[in-house]
This record gives structure tokens, sequence and C-alpha cells, in this order.
């Protein structure tokens, strides 16, 4: 699990806030963790996220997805709010807290809840569509775009956000 965190942290994203010190090869030479900067990074990572495995595991779903969609979806920013008016690390949005019977919007401001609500609106688009592809198209556009067009929608940002999300799954399930 260590080496998952290391390239997520050191390999493929800048954090904000973190010490920008350590490279790639500080922190993956012979799969070790090179770096006491590194460490203290992953360190940090492993002990806000160190509940995702299990709601990944609960939900059924690779805990390499949740990441790859947090990381895609805020960068890993705790309290990132958008115009568009996602919240938190995985960007709820008001309409699919309310699907799932979020109605106090303020609970998903503590990113467990927040993580939690995405991974169980991720995992119900996977039970609708029965495709990862299409689950992530409807987390990013909405489940009634992929019904009315029969597929991922032909939106840029859905699709460059599909490929993204893969991109990540990808590169954390191969480390």
């Amino acid at each position: 699990m260590a080496r998952l965190w290391a390239a997520l942290i050191c390999c493929v994203v800048a954090l904000p806030g973190w010490a920008q010190t350590s490279s790639r090869s500080d922190c993956l030479l012979s799969n070790r963790i090179q770096s006491a900067a590194c460490t203290a990074q992953i360190v940090r990572f492993e002990s806000q996220f160190a509940y995702v495995p299990q709601l990944a595991s609960d939900a059924g779903i690779g805990p390499a997805l949740i990441l790859a969609v947090i990381a895609v979806e805020s960068s890993y920013a705790q309290l990132k709010l958008t115009d568009r008016g996602g919240i938190g690390p995985m960007q709820i949005t008001s309409v699919a807290a309310t699907e799932l019977g979020i109605n106090d919007l303020t609970y998903l401001l503590s990113d467990t809840v927040n993580v939690q609500t995405g991974t169980r609106y991720l995992q119900k688009m996977m039970q609708r569509f029965g495709d990862w592809r299409l689950a992530l198209a409807a987390y990013n556009a909405g489940p009634g775009a992929v019904t009315r067009h029969k597929g991922i929608p032909p939106y840029r940002e859905t699709q460059a956000y599909v490929q993204q999300v893969m991109w990540w799954y990808l590169t954390l399930k191969s480390v």
C-alpha cells in the first residue's frame, strides 16, 4: 500500500500546501521511499484517506478507482468548493447528495462523509449502467446525459474526465 501512496503523492500530483521538494526518483527507487519529505507527505496522505480501502471494499470498488476520482475531481483538496456546486474531495453536488438522502450539505464538508457519499454514488451509477466508463460519465455529466446519449455523452469535459480517471486508475493499479 505504501507504494500506491508514494506513486500518488510524489510521482503524479502536487498536492496543495505540501512541500514539492521530492521527485519521482526520490519516491520510487527500488520500490522504496527514499526521502524524508516524501515520507512525511505519504504519512499525511495515508492518515487523511486511510478509510478509502475499507469504503471501497464495502462498495465492491477498487480503492485505486476511488483515489483516481478524488485526484481528478479535487486533486485531494479536502474543502474544495467549485462554482458548479461541487463540494469536497469527490466534488459531490446537491443533486447527487439529495439522491442519496443527504439534505444537509454541510455534512459533505467532512472528507470522510464526502468520500463515502461519492463512493455510494459511483456504486449506484455502476449498478445502473453496468460499465465503469459509463458510471464515470454519469458521475461527471449526470445519469440523464448518459441515458440520453446511450453512452458517454459527446461533451469534451466528460470525455476528458473519463479518460483522466481511467488513466489515474490504471496508473495507481500498476503500482
